[in-house]
């Protein structure tokens, strides 16, 4: 909680230190196993609109969000979606997991979600399912 609110808070601030962020992201990952999905979805959004685009976070997000995605919210798998594309980085499994976990969910997505995942879609260059 705290390394999210941090992330957020020096975002906000408009911070600019790459190296910054680097190393807050090598906390969050070591972090990972006891992040809540909400919060891991607000800490990479974070990242991601700090500019922080390198590979090693997303690589190790990726399988935690996939090992749990039933207990993301459809906005938190939005978030994430968003986040991932933000950066140009497509983990193949992660958006074909989301993609059907958001295909069973379709009802409880927001205008909002629907405009972050098509986005996030469009950008990875992911072939959206019609049944989604």
């Amino acid at each position: 909680q705290a390394l999210c609110d941090a992330v957020v808070a020096f975002g906000r601030l408009r911070f600019e230190s790459p190296g910054f962020f680097e190393m807050l992201a090598q906390a969050f990952v070591g972090q990972l196993p006891q992040t809540s999905p909400r919060h891991l979805a607000t800490t990479l959004h974070g990242f991601a609109k700090q500019g922080l685009h390198e590979g090693p976070l997303y690589a190790a997000v990726a399988p935690e969000i996939v090992r749990s995605l039933l207990g993301y919210r459809p906005r938190d798998l939005a978030l994430c979606l968003w986040s991932f594309a933000k950066a140009a980085y497509v983990d193949r499994t992660l958006f074909e997991k989301a993609q059907d976990d958001l295909k069973l969910h379709v009802v409880r997505l927001t205008p909002a979600d629907v405009s972050m995942v098509l986005w996030s879609f469009g950008k990875a260059d992911w072939r959206v399912d019609d049944a989604l």
